[in-house]
């Protein structure tokens, strides 16, 4: 039944055996039907994602109708060992951001929302990616791995207008 305030009229009446009314009641009772969470639905934009992109999470609470609850959420990013790595407390219906770090290893992780005594899990995959940030300072070039791999593609320098390829 849907949340609201309802009333309920109850007539209750006995007849004689000639069909006429000998006694008669009436009383009547107002019921409230309070908005019960039952579920938790939840969008991810995606189910791979590449270090550095954001995973975009939408959860919605809905009652024993499937109307609408506006209340808060929590929303908790696992790693495959247990590890909480991303922890957000959102309301309902508003999309949250989760942007994955360039050097997180390559898995499944595992995304708990929860509210009140209500919890779904859903998982995503971080893939594999190669990525470099080069630097120069005072005439050096530093080169730092920022993937979540090794990173293996050759490099091509220019000194003095000549250009070399470095590994």
């Amino acid at each position: 039944m849907a949340t609201g305030t309802y009333t309920l009229d109850v007539n209750a009446y006995e007849k004689s055996s000639d069909g006429i009314k000998i006694n008669q009641g009436e009383s009547t009772i107002r019921l409230t039907v309070p908005q019960v969470l039952t579920t938790i639905d939840v969008a991810l934009n995606n189910q791979n994602f590449n270090p550095g992109e954001n995973v975009s999470f939408k959860p919605v609470l809905l009652d024993q109708t499937g109307s609408f609850i506006s209340d808060q959420l929590t929303i908790l990013v696992f790693t495959k060992d247990g590890e909480r790595i991303y922890e957000r407390v959102v309301m309902s219906g508003e999309p949250s951001y989760f942007e994955i770090p360039t050097n997180l290893v390559s898995g499944y992780y595992t995304t708990e929302f929860s509210s009140q005594n209500l919890t779904v899990d859903k998982t995503f995959f971080v893939n594999e990616k190669a990525i470099a940030s080069f630097e120069i300072v005072n005439d050096t070039l530093t080169i730092t791995n920022i993937g979540n791999i090794p990173y293996t593609k050759d490099v091509q320098i220019e000194l003095n207008g000549k250009p070399f390829v470095q590994n």
